[in-house]
């Protein structure tokens, strides 16, 4: 399992959401990055050379698409 670390600016941008797509995106960000955030998939793509901060770009007209720029760092844990 995988630990989930929210950059600085999360929150202001997920306050400007409604409740209800607020709780959908933090679900589908839980869902689909927590166990294999390595894994391509067909909606979720690796990007090389994307070095953040990234530039907000709305998307043309009210699709109700949000996109989800996150990078990976790998750390080994002992066990315990």
């Amino acid at each position: 399992m995988f630990k989930i670390v929210y950059a600085e600016g999360v929150a202001d941008d997920l306050a400007r959401l409604t409740a209800y797509r607020r709780k959908a995106i933090l679900n589908a960000i839980e869902k689909q990055l927590q166990h294999e955030p390595n894994v391509e998939t067909r909606h979720r793509k690796k990007l090389p050379g994307l070095i953040p901060p990234w530039e907000h770009v709305l998307p043309f007209g009210n699709c109700g698409l949000v996109r989800i720029a996150f990078s990976m760092t790998l750390t080994r844990q002992r066990r315990r």
